[in-house]
């Protein structure tokens, strides 16, 4: 599975995707969505203390329960209900819609990246429709090795692997962020 590096990295590309309502926030108002969709990206691996309460194996459920891709537009709906309970110009129909697909999105996203590691043992995509795991035959993350902690050449492939990702989500989230669209120029479609 990907480490919080490539998952947190996706908020980037969140922040300018909210538009106009988080452009016209204030600044206390975008760092608490932001903190939310931060934990929103994380909120799948939170079967990790799952497993460590009921069997006290930390990584005996992971990727299984918490991995389903059908959960994620209950996270988009709480999502949007936070976001505009903090701030007010995402109390607009168009932001509040807005706002839960990027919900949906940030969730459904780690489910799919941790689909697309290498050497997974799969993810429940689709539980409690489908009950088994879903590995992908063309993997594009390296994953973290969580049961051998001493394979350091394996943690520095990993990071570095998910550095090049995050620079990269990072230059696209600056992209959108410079866009006439999101600066409210005249390719705006949230008018």
């Amino acid at each position: 599975m990907p480490s919080p590096i490539a998952h947190g990295s996706i908020v980037m590309l969140a922040q300018p995707a909210l538009g106009a309502a988080w452009r016209d926030s204030t600044k206390a108002q975008r760092v608490l969505i932001s903190l939310m969709a931060l934990f929103i990206c994380g909120m799948p691996d939170l079967d990790i203390f799952i497993g460590l309460a009921r069997t006290g194996d930390a990584f005996a459920e992971h990727g299984y329960q918490t991995h389903s891709v059908l959960i994620s537009p209950v996270v988009g709906v709480g999502f949007a209900v936070l976001a505009a309970a903090i701030a007010p110009t995402f109390r607009e129909k168009r932001s509040l819609f807005r706002a839960f697909l990027i919900g949906t999105a940030l969730y459904a996203l780690h489910v799919v990246m941790d689909y697309l590691t290498h050497d997974s043992r799969g993810v429940g995509v689709l539980w409690p429709l489908v009950p088994q795991r879903f590995a992908s035959p063309v993997p594009l993350f390296v994953g973290v090795e969580h049961g051998e902690w001493w394979l350091w050449k394996q943690h520095v492939l990993t990071a570095s692997t998910e550095l090049v990702f995050a620079a990269g989500v990072w230059f696209i989230g600056r992209r959108m962020l410079r866009s006439r669209w999101y600066r409210g120029g005249p390719l705006r479609s949230d008018r």
